[in-house]
């Protein structure tokens, strides 16, 4: 479901990351024999990771803070974080929400730390 919702976000973000590759580049690949996959690993993957993880970063806390398409959709045994913390909020249990809340909040913190090792700057 969050795929769904959420596609035209991220396909949205990529195709404008996407588009800044040259088209020439791939044909001059695709001239010297490179085979389509070794034109996205070694042309298109290169010139676009920082736009490809900073939309993977977005799209990441997006999800982190997304609660209404969970609540929606849950049902015993495929709880998200997201409606987990609203269950247990409405049936009272204050320390287990507080401790989700930590957890999302430490997710959301590697999310970053690792979008900051591959390259995406926060500030120019």
């Amino acid at each position: 479901a969050y795929t769904v919702v959420w596609m035209a976000y991220g396909l949205r973000l990529i195709s404008s990351t996407l588009l800044q590759v040259a088209p020439e580049l791939e044909e001059a690949a695709r001239s010297t024999g490179a085979s389509r996959g070794q034109i996205t690993r070694h042309v298109t993957v290169p010139l676009s990771r920082y736009g490809l993880i900073g939309s993977w970063l977005l799209m990441f806390l997006i999800f982190e803070r997304e609660y209404s398409t969970g609540v929606y959709l849950l049902s015993p045994g495929t709880e998200t974080i997201g409606s987990m913390l609203v269950s247990l909020w409405a049936a009272g249990a204050i320390d287990i929400v507080a401790a989700l809340s930590f957890i999302n909040i430490l997710l959301v913190v590697v999310g970053l730390g690792i979008a900051l090792r591959f390259g995406v700057k926060l500030h120019d």
